[in-house]
């Protein structure tokens, strides 16, 4: 078992930390959600409770502070050990095809493993 100094430092290489001819605008969530009307949130393919969680989590952020925004997870079937979850109740575990300003696609760094068919609204 490896074991690290707190004194670890992570020096990127050089080519992450310089952009040539690119401009990048920071928004908070906040900024981005005042701009949008309907959000969808997807979770991963056989979502877990970090999943489930994160989806949950998001959703009932928006509802508590944006009531005017229409929020929608979709997530695939998860285990009912997860039921208890404030908005577990509401979860679709399918797109259904709707039209959204904005989508999050929560726990996974990868389209591909987009769950409840999700990869299709992240087309549009």
């Amino acid at each position: 078992m490896r074991s690290f100094s707190r004194n670890f430092q992570f020096t990127p290489p050089l080519e992450l930390l310089t952009f040539p001819q690119k401009r990048f605008t920071c928004m908070t969530i906040e900024e981005i959600l005042s701009k949008a009307s309907s959000v969808a949130i997807f979770g991963h393919v056989r979502p877990d409770g970090d999943c489930i969680g994160s989806c949950l989590g998001l959703y009932n952020y928006i509802a508590d502070n944006f009531p005017n925004v229409q929020a929608q997870v979709f997530a695939e079937a998860f285990p009912p050990s997860y039921n208890f979850l404030n908005g577990a109740d509401k979860i679709l575990h399918e797109y259904d095809g709707r039209d959204v300003d904005l989508a999050f696609l929560m726990d996974t760094p990868s389209f591909e493993r987009c769950g409840a068919n999700g990869a299709e609204c992240l087309k549009k």
